[in-house]
């Protein structure tokens, strides 16, 4: 019986990505849900779609300069941001995310 090749799926790596969020204690903390909520409410859009003229629902609140992927409060100096920075936030949709952290981890 023939063999078929495993096509490489991109998004494999984000979900694996994700399974590591699971496990840090900064995005469960209250400081970091409050904050997720209110940047949602105040950009309630996917940013990606938006910039396209497309009205999507953003779901993910999304570091753009990624914080220590260790312990989101221990961050150092100026290699990694505060977490709780609002203006290193944006709102993405579930795909948008999953293609940028896609394309982070392919680097």
């Amino acid at each position: 019986m023939p063999t078929i090749n495993k096509i490489k799926r991109p998004w494999i790596k984000y979900y694996e990505a994700m399974q590591g969020m699971k496990d840090n204690k900064f995005y469960h903390s209250p400081a970091w849900r409050n904050c997720r909520l209110l940047g949602l409410k105040q950009e309630p859009l996917c940013r990606e779609h938006k910039k396209k003229k497309e009205l999507v629902p953003a779901t993910i609140r999304d570091h753009i300069v990624p914080i220590n992927p260790d312990n989101g409060w221990n961050y150092q100096g100026t290699e990694y941001p505060n977490p709780l920075d609002m203006s290193n936030h944006q709102s993405l949709c579930k795909s948008c995310h999953a293609k940028k952290m896609a394309i982070a981890s392919n680097k």
